[in-house]
């Protein structure tokens, strides 16, 4: 991970001032979006996308409201955002819906360089404390952090269970 640090060096600058915060990193894709259905994994209806895509984000809100994590984007989304966390032209009608969901978390950053897992690494060093949520499981990358209470992986599929899971993320950090 050293060659990639250098390599986003510059782009690393536009996250090293998030320090010593509760960091909830969001994927949206499969995660908080879901897109297909978990059993046939054909694609959902996309009614059911945008209907369970509003009540995933008010759990999340929730959850903000609640605790002292604030909302940080590792979603592949974060490329087609620009600087003032605005989604770019030329995306499908659909895209645009879900985003003005997305857009009711007043998230405090994004990655800047495609790496979730470096963008986590280096939040992480800054001293902050970080909940991965996320279809694609990390967490083997993080391990001495999790033993430490630093970090905290929800592997969330489409949305599912994700009131316990966040449960269970609460329950973890007030115990570390």
């Amino acid at each position: 991970m050293e060659k990639q640090k250098i390599l986003y060096k510059k782009k690393l600058e536009e996250i090293e001032n998030i320090k010593h915060r509760n960091i909830i990193c969001i994927d949206f894709d499969d995660c908080l979006i879901p897109w297909n259905d978990l059993k046939t994994r054909k694609p959902n209806p996309l009614e059911l996308v945008l209907e369970q895509t509003k009540f995933n984000v008010e759990l999340l809100l929730n959850f903000i409201n609640e605790t002292e994590f604030e909302p940080f984007i590792t979603s592949s989304w974060a490329m087609a955002l620009n600087d003032d966390l605005e989604l770019d032209d030329g995306w499908e009608t659909i895209h645009y819906e879900l985003f003005n969901i997305l857009k009711q978390i007043q998230f405090v950053g994004k990655e800047p360089f495609g790496d979730r897992v470096l963008a986590v690494e280096v939040l992480l060093e800054n001293g902050n404390r970080i909940i991965g949520l996320d279809d694609m499981d990390y967490s083997h990358y993080f391990q001495n952090e999790t033993d430490a209470g630093n970090f905290f992986m929800i592997n969330l599929y489409n949305g599912y269970h994700f009131k316990n899971k966040l449960e269970d993320a609460k329950k973890f950090f007030e115990l570390k």
